[in-house]
Parts: C-alpha cells; sequence; structure tokens
C-alpha cells in the first residue's frame, strides 16, 4: 500500500516550484530555531501528546485481551477506532483552525481530549468505555498534531520550516519511545492497568501549559 501510494504521489502530485536554499548554515538555522520560545512551546507540547498518544494506542489491545477476554482481532478493531476518530475529525479541526486565524485553542483542546480519553480509561472498567475513549483519543490527535505541524510552518516559513518540523518530530519520537519503556515498566511493576493510564493522564494533561503559551507565543510572533 506505501508502495502504491508512492507511485500515486509521484505520478499526479503537481511539482514543487523550484526554490532557494537557504542562506543560513544548518547550524545556526537548527540554533536560531531551538532558541525560539515558540518553537519550544511547540516541541514540549509534542511531546507530551505523543507520550499520551503511544501511552493509549500501543496497550488497548492488551488492555481489552488481558481485562476482558477479547480476541486479538476484537481488540485490534477496538483500537482501529483512534483512527476513525482520527479520520472523522482531522479536516474539521484543520478548517477550524484556519476559521479562527489561530492554532494554540485548537491545540488546548485537542489535549484536554487526549488527557481525558486517558482519564475515562483508568476511571471507567468497561468495554463500550474503552471503545468511546479510543474515539476521543483519535479526536484529541486530529486536534493536536497535525495542527502542530501547521503552526510550526506558519511560524517559521518556507525557509526554516523543514528543519523545525524535522526537530519536532524528533523529539515526539524521543517521547514516545520514554512512554513505552516508562509505562510497559510500571505496568510489569504493578499489574495495573488503572494506575498506568493515570500516569499517561498526568503526562498529557501538563501538555496543557506549553499549549496555552502557544496562544501568547503566537500573538507575538504575529506583532513581530
Amino acid at each position: 500500500m506505501t508502495a502504491a501510494t508512492c507511485a500515486y504521489a509521484a505520478a499526479c502530485l503537481p511539482a514543487a516550484a523550484c526554490g532557494r536554499a537557504a542562506a543560513e548554515p544548518m547550524r545556526q538555522q537548527v540554533g536560531a530555531i531551538v532558541r525560539d520560545p515558540l518553537f519550544r512551546s511547540i516541541a514540549s507540547c509534542t511531546a507530551f501528546v505523543l507520550f499520551g498518544v503511544y501511552g493509549v494506542t500501543a496497550w488497548i489491545p492488551t488492555y481489552l485481551q488481558t481485562e476482558f477476554r477479547f480476541t486479538s482481532a476484537a481488540a485490534g478493531g477496538v483500537a482501529a477506532l483512534i483512527n476513525v476518530g482520527l479520520a472523522v475529525a482531522s479536516p474539521a479541526a484543520g478548517a477550524l483552525s484556519d476559521r479562527l486565524g489561530v492554532r494554540g485553542p485548537v491545540i488546548v483542546v485537542g489535549v484536554a481530549a487526549l488527557a481525558l480519553a486517558c482519564v475515562g480509561l483508568a476511571a471507567i472498567h468497561s468495554a463500550p468505555a474503552v471503545a468511546l475513549c479510543a474515539v476521543v483519543a483519535g479526536v484529541g490527535i486530529a486536534l493536536t498534531l497535525p495542527i502542530l505541524t501547521t503552526l510550526t510552518t506558519d511560524a517559521f516559513g518556507v525557509g526554516r520550516a523543514g528543519v523545525a518540523i524535522s526537530l519536532n518530530l524528533a523529539i515526539g519520537q524521543l517521547a514516545s519511545t520514554i512512554s513505552g519503556v516508562l509505562l510497559g515498566g510500571l505496568l510489569d511493576a504493578t499489574h495495573s492497568f488503572p494506575l498506568m493510564w493515570t500516569v499517561g493522564a498526568a503526562v498529557v494533561a501538563a501538555g496543557l501549559v506549553p499549549a496555552v503559551n502557544l496562544r501568547a507565543g503566537e500573538r507575538a510572533a504575529t506583532i513581530c
């Protein structure tokens, strides 16, 4: 499927306009981006969000099989509801952020939705509740990760967006790796899914701080 997508993209997507090479050396570009307060808020928010995303998506099948004796296929089907929520909500999330003219408030709502999904998993021991939380998590992803990437492009422009987005994704992937190790170790040590979801909810909720700071950063960038 990936190979078919690449072939379709090569054949059908319009060619990009020829651009100029960046005038700044790579080291100078990276240094300027990392020192930017708005980038630090974006990267922090991405790290907290991806911690929660992997904390939810990676463990829902295990949770359903262990606690509710779901088959592998049924557990995978429920976990796939995350992607359903993501697919349905993504166009609306992008349209909303465009209509508002700012990205920060949409991202705040998305982080809150992810935290709510983790809280629901911790508090309600029910298979239907797991399915609902999976959908809410998908909506939260739609309201955060694509919008954070869009905000990065808005803030740094074409000349620096590639470097900024790559740095942001690298930081996010590091957070997702930490999520797997930390939550997996916690589950092995305590055998408590509610405790694991609670830790995940706390970490994601901490992402509300940089998410709120994004609004101020957007305002400052607009003024500049």
